[in-house]
Order: structure tokens, then C-alpha cells, then sequence
């Protein structure tokens, strides 16, 4: 007779902060549920570099002691249940996940960045169960923010009213049509750029160093990318409150003799 199971499959195209509480909590609550099986399985940790290096693992602070430091940073990190060797028999098939949860920073085509979790087994009500108790922690992770595109756009406003103010102090006799030709370059030189970014990132393909100088990103908050990320955030935030705000106020404080 067939095994029939159920279970869930999702993915989450969020941008996330896996920090050590969020994974010990999420471990805990798997070996909650392992516990609640006749034969438990085991958590499983899988962690995957970019320097294509991975291990697996069943302690988990050997993850968090993990380095992850630059060209060696972490991946992706998964948080697996699986049948333990014990529960084998001896038999030499693969151990299948009963539970899986992936965290990934890695870009894959048209997908920058996600998450996944899918369950399966033959005790449906264990498998739901368990699933509305990690989907509320895999959302705590979603805490990663970037400076707003907004933002940019209204930067490139009062850059615009400038060059046309310029245009017009060196070219005063120029006809209502040319000014109108010249704003429309101007406006597509300065918004072409952005309208071009915008694209990449609808297709998950940013520019690394976009990501990382932008935001937001996805990263694994331990080892040295812990302190580099923390660094990181502190420009974003000068950039956004030093450079973008400070302007468009400044703009708007002092900007009526672009009126006149």
C-alpha cells in the first residue's frame, strides 16, 4: 500500500537577516517536533560558501563559529530533519529530508535571494503543526532594508530643475520647443540609468556591489560579516540622511530662485 503524505512547499523572495537567535529558536522547535515522531530524526545543518566549499553538520554551533569572512562568507545555510542512521535498518538508500528550510544569499536566474521550507510526511496534522510554527519565524527574518529607490528618484528631481536653470542662464533666447527637447534628454539621462537598475533588480540581477552599498541584502549575521554588515548599514544610512535627505532639503529650502 502507498505511503501517502502531506506537507507544505513554499518560498519566500524576501530579503533576510538569519541571526544566531533566529536559528537556535528554529532548531528548538524542530527538535520539538522530532521528538513527537516514533523513530526521531535528526536536525541536520548544511552550509554552503562561496568559495564552493560546504559541510554538514549536527552541532549547531559549529555553524555559528563559522568564520564568514570575505571570499569565504556563507551562502546558504539549510536546517534539515532527517531520518537518523539508526533508524535505517541498514538500508543504503539516501536519507530524504522530512523537513527542509533553505536560506539562500545566492543569485540564481531571475532570483536573487530566498527562502523555502517544505515538509512531507504521512502524519498530516505533525506536518501543519510544524509548519505554523516555523512560518512565523522564518518572517522574523525579513528585517533587511535598503535605501528606498523613491528615494533616488526624488534626488534626481531637483538635479534636473538645475541643469534646465543652468541651460537657461546660458541660452536665454532659446524657444520654448528647445527647452522642452533639452528637458526631455536631461530627464532621460537621469532616469534612464535608474529605469535600467530598476529592471535588474525586478529580474533578481543587481550588481553585488549595488546590493551590498544599497541594500537591502541578505546576509548571515555571524563571524566577521557580522561587524562588516553592521559597517555597511552605518554608510547606507550617512548616504541616505547626509547625502539624499540633506539635499532635497537643502533643494527645498533655498530652491525658489530656480522660479525665478
Amino acid at each position: 500500500m502507498a505511503i501517502l503524505k502531506s506537507g507544505i512547499t513554499k518560498s519566500y523572495d524576501q530579503h533576510f537577516i538569519l541571526e544566531e537567535d533566529s536559528l537556535r529558536r528554529m532548531q528548538a522547535i524542530l527538535d520539538k517536533a522530532a521528538k513527537e515522531l516514533p523513530s526521531p530524526p535528526e536536525v541536520v545543518f548544511r552550509v554552503e560558501r562561496e568559495d564552493d566549499r560546504f559541510y554538514e553538520t549536527l552541532n549547531i554551533d559549529d555553524v555559528l563559529t563559522d568564520p564568514n569572512v570575505e571570499r569565504r562568507r556563507v551562502n546558504s545555510v539549510y536546517i534539515e530533519l532527517r531520518p537518523s542512521e539508526a533508524n535505517l535498518n541498514g538500508a543504503l538508500h539516501k536519507r530524504e529530508a522530512i523537513v527542509s528550510l533553505e536560506f539562500s544569499a545566492e543569485k540564481r536566474l531571475f532570483k536573487e535571494t530566498s527562502i523555502r521550507l517544505e515538509i512531507s510526511h504521512d502524519n498530516r496534522n505533525w506536518a501543519l503543526l510544524l509548519a505554523d510554527e516555523l512560518e512565523p519565524q522564518i518572517q522574523r527574518t525579513f528585517k533587511s532594508k535598503g535605501i528606498p529607490l523613491l528615494a533616488f528618484l526624488v534626488f534626481v528631481i531637483p538635479l534636473t530643475m538645475i541643469f534646465m536653470k543652468i541651460y537657461r542662464k546660458n541660452f536665454p533666447d532659446a524657444t520654448n520647443i528647445e527647452v522642452i527637447n533639452k528637458l526631455g534628454w536631461i530627464l532621460l539621462l537621469t532616469f534612464m540609468p535608474l529605469l535600467i537598475l530598476r529592471f535588474f533588480i525586478w529580474i533578481g540581477e543587481r550588481p553585488r556591489w549595488y546590493s551590498r552599498l544599497v541594500g537591502p541584502e541578505s546576509v548571515f549575521l555571524w563571524g566577521d560579516e557580522a561587524h562588516a554588515y553592521n559597517i555597511r548599514n552605518k554608510i547606507r544610512q550617512n548616504i541616505f540622511w547626509g547625502v539624499i535627505v540633506a539635499f532635497i532639503v537643502s533643494f527645498a529650502a533655498g530652491g525658489v530662485w530656480l522660479l525665478i
